[in-house]
C-alpha cells in the first residue's frame, strides 16, 4: 500500500505542476474549461488544483473567471536570482556602466508593488545618489518598476496596477491611472523607462529590464544620478549603454541559469 500512497503523492503534485504549467505558457488568460481541455482531467479536479494555486498566490483569477499567473512566482524568481553567483560577475558589468555614465548603477527586483534594491555600484563623482541594497521604492514611479511594468504579462501588470494607489511622491509623480497605462505602452515600444524626478526630489533615472533565456523579465537595470547633471536628453544618450549593459547581465543570467 506504501508504494501505491507515494505513487498518487507524486502524480498530484506533476498535475498541479502541469496545470501552472498550462497557465505561464500561455499568451492569454485560461478558463477552468480551457485547462481541462488541455491536461484531460474532471473538470472537479482542476478546479481543486487551481483553487489550491489561487490560495498560494500562484495564480490569480480575473474578474470574468480567466486565470493568470500571480505574485508568488516574482517571488521565487527573487529568491532564484539570489541563489545564483551570477549576481557578483553582473557587477562587473555594472562597474562599467557606471563608469561609462559617470552616474550610479542599480539592480533591483518587484516583490509584489515596490522595487527592492538588489545591488549597486557608485558614481565616482562626489555628489550622487544615496541608496540602500533592500531599500524599497514603489514601482509606479521609478524607472526600474515602471520598465517592469511595462515588459510583464499584461494580466498581472493589471492586476499589480488594481492593488496601488498612485500617491504623488514628488510634483512629477505621475497620478492617472490612464496616464500611467500609456507611459508603460511607450516604455515597451522605446525599450526604457524614465523616473524624471517622479519619485525622489532632484533624482532622474533611466531603466530597463533584464530578461530569463525565455525573454520574460526577471530583475532591472538602472542609473541614476542628480537631475542638475542628467537632463532628459542626457538621460536619453545612456539609453544605448544601459541596454547593451542589461542584454550582457541577460546572457550572462541566462548561462548561469543552464549549467
Amino acid at each position: 500500500m506504501e508504494p501505491t500512497e507515494k505513487q498518487s503523492i507524486i502524480y498530484s503534485a506533476q498535475k498541479l505542476l502541469d496545470i501552472l504549467e498550462i497557465i505561464a505558457e500561455s499568451k492569454s488568460p485560461k478558463t477552468i474549461n480551457d485547462v481541462v481541455n488541455m491536461c484531460g482531467m474532471s473538470r472537479p479536479n482542476v478546479y481543486r488544483y487551481l483553487t489550491t494555486l489561487q490560495n498560494n498566490d500562484y495564480i490569480l483569477q480575473n474578474a470574468d473567471g480567466t486565470y493568470h499567473l500571480g505574485p508568488k512566482l516574482l517571488y521565487l524568481s527573487k529568491q532564484y536570482l539570489h541563489q545564483f553567483n551570477w549576481l557578483q560577475a553582473a557587477q562587473d558589468i555594472m562597474k562599467e556602466l557606471s563608469r561609462t555614465s559617470n552616474e550610479t548603477v542599480h539592480m533591483g527586483i518587484l516583490d509584489k508593488n515596490e522595487i527592492v534594491y538588489m545591488a549597486r555600484v557608485d558614481s565616482p563623482q562626489s555628489i550622487r545618489m544615496f541608496s540602500e541594497i533592500g531599500s524599497r521604492n514603489p514601482v509606479y514611479c521609478t524607472a526600474m518598476g515602471k520598465a517592469l511594468l511595462a515588459f510583464m504579462d499584461k494580466s498581472l501588470r493589471e492586476s499589480i496596477l488594481n492593488q496601488i494607489e498612485l500617491n504623488a511622491r514628488t510634483e512629477n509623480t505621475i497620478t492617472d491611472m490612464n496616464r500611467l497605462k500609456d507611459e508603460l505602452e511607450t516604455i515597451k515600444r522605446n525599450g526604457y523607462a524614465i523616473d524624471d524626478i517622479e519619485n525622489e526630489s532632484g533624482v532622474r533615472c533611466i531603466g530597463t529590464v533584464i530578461n530569463d533565456a525565455y525573454g520574460q523579465a526577471v530583475c532591472a537595470l538602472s542609473i541614476s544620478g542628480p537631475a542638475f547633471r542628467l537632463n532628459l536628453e542626457n538621460l536619453k544618450d545612456l539609453a544605448a549603454p544601459l541596454i547593451t549593459a542589461a542584454n550582457r547581465i541577460s546572457q550572462l543570467y541566462e548561462h548561469q541559469a543552464m549549467n
